[in-house]
């Protein structure tokens, strides 16, 4: 259980994060014209060399209610339903700039550990 203190610290760590995504752009606006035109949002934005984020949005029912299903996706898969294209937006912002922090500071899920890509065989964590 983290004190009031830890809570608080903690909470404005994730505020200055959250909201720093300067280097992903808002694509609220393309993403409200690709719903309309065709009904869902897609792109594929290449950071890397071969190293590719999906990006979508589209409208869903859920529980008879209608959501937008926002989805980023590189070697992790985040995914929210959000009640507007406006906060789908937003989440894909973050989603996309956290895949971005991730790999650079801890390397990919996919790696044995950040500098080695598989388990020794036989070794912890192989199957």
């Amino acid at each position: 259980m983290w004190t009031w203190k830890q809570q608080e610290a903690r909470a404005k760590l994730a505020q200055r994060y959250l909201a720093s995504t300067p280097s992903v752009p808002d694509r609220t606006e393309e993403i409200r014209k690709a719903i309309r035109e065709t009904g869902a949002y897609r792109d594929a934005i290449e950071w890397r060399m071969a190293t590719t984020t999906v990006l979508a949005v589209e409208p869903v029912e859920v529980r008879g209610k209608h959501w937008y299903r926002a989805s980023a996706s590189c070697d992790h898969e985040f995914t929210c339903h959000a009640p507007t294209i406006e906060r789908a937006a937003q989440f894909l912002r973050i989603y996309e700039q956290l895949i971005d922090d991730m790999c650079y500071t801890l390397g990919w899920p996919s790696w044995a550990s950040k500098t080695v890509l598989a388990p020794k065989e036989g070794g912890a964590g192989s199957p």
